[in-house]
């Protein structure tokens, strides 16, 4: 009883709290240049948060981190405040100025408008707090690592750190300009060093420098045996099948004639059937097949494609027959195609999947087949 009454005030001490938030960032309405001079008059830092109208993490910071108290108090005694829609006015230069990658992003900008410090993303107050109050240091890691680097400073381990920090704020075309760079320096031995393994295998900074059609990862596929030296090949193994995967779901999807996926070109399906056929991945052979349906979609040899997958498909382990979606998906815009073989495919999907979504889905397909023939 002690307990639940114990709870009970929390609770209700915490909803209390809650409604009491009653305050809230202010934000001048000033140009930047005005706000700077604002600073300099005033000792202060010019806080810039940069949002645009249909970012969703950037409402929640408006309606959840701004208006705490503890929050808004700060921001109000400590600095300039400005609040700037990234794609109005004075902003859009601003944005390439400060490489405004992501939203929201926040800017600390010193009276002669030099950065001072930058972070980006939605997060709760105790982060928020921690990040800007982190950033008031002079010392902080992005002046640091701009500082260096404007010096003249390229070792490994500031290059390094440089391209993922640059990642990390989401400034994609100057980290990728820092990973050629780096590739440059680096001797083939030094390529396959663990400290490297960021440039190439599977993590956070993947979708930027080591997808389908990026240099890094045409090496890593070019020279797998040599970075067995220090990584394991089941995780080599893993990166490489991947990216074949999601490659072969853009060309089955047909999401590769998107102005969004330049970088998957039907002219390199040659290419990496030749990297794929020299590697040792367990699953080779179920990848070579994926891309002879890949190539028979592409020519829009649309029953081909099929018969082929109901020849394989229970054969193919669970990450392979997930691609069965991307085929499905790129299907649905076919016009005339009467789903022949989708029987066959959904039983054996039933047989040896254990995704009901995928079972479900197949099952559909095995329908609209039936559906079909009886016309």
């Amino acid at each position: 009883m002690k307990k639940i009454l114990k709870a009970t005030l929390v609770l209700l001490l915490a909803a209390s709290q809650l409604k009491a938030q009653n305050r809230k960032i202010v934000f001048d309405t000033l140009t930047l240049e005005a706000a700077c001079k604002k600073a300099a008059l005033t000792n202060q830092l010019v806080f810039v948060d940069c949002y645009t109208t249909w970012c969703i993490p950037c409402k929640h910071m408006e309606a959840n981190v701004f208006t705490v108290d503890s929050v808004a108090d700060y921001f109000n005694k400590t600095f300039i405040n400005l609040k700037m829609d990234m794609e109005k006015g004075e902003a859009v230069a601003l944005g390439k100025k400060y490489r405004i990658g992501a939203y929201p992003s926040y800017l600390l900008i010193d009276k002669d408008g030099n950065l001072v410090y930058k972070f980006v993303g939605g997060m709760l107050a105790g982060e928020f707090m921690a990040k800007v109050k982190g950033g008031q240091n002079p010392f902080n890691e992005v002046a640091i690592l701009n500082g260096l680097y404007d010096e003249g400073d390229r070792s490994p381990a500031l290059m390094r750190r440089y391209i993922q920090q640059k990642i990390r704020l989401m400034e994609i075309a100057p980290a990728k300009a820092l990973n050629a760079d780096y590739m440059k320096q680096l001797s083939a031995a030094d390529k396959t060093l663990p400290e490297n393994w960021f440039l190439f295998g599977e993590n956070r900074y993947a979708l930027y420098l080591s997808e389908a059609g990026s240099g890094n990862f045409d090496y890593l596929a070019n020279h797998w045996k040599e970075f067995t030296v220090h990584i394991s090949k089941d995780t080599i193994d893993k990166k490489l099948g991947a990216v074949y995967r999601k490659t072969m779901g853009v060309y089955l999807s047909g999401a590769y004639k998107s102005h969004l996926n330049d970088n998957y070109k039907v002219a390199d399906m040659a290419k990496y059937r030749k990297q794929i056929a020299a590697t040792q991945m367990p699953d080779k052979d179920q990848l070579l097949t994926w891309m002879d349906i890949s190539e028979a979609v592409v020519n829009k040899q649309y029953n081909q494609a099929t018969q082929l997958l109901a020849d394989h498909v229970d054969k193919f382990s669970e990450a392979n027959q997930h691609v069965v979606f991307d085929f499905i998906f790129g299907l649905l815009s076919v016009k005339g195609y009467k789903y022949e073989g989708f029987g066959v495919i959904a039983d054996k999907i039933e047989k040896t999947s254990t995704n009901p979504y995928l079972i479900h889905s197949c099952e559909q397909y095995k329908q609209k087949e039936l559906e079909a023939r009886a016309k």
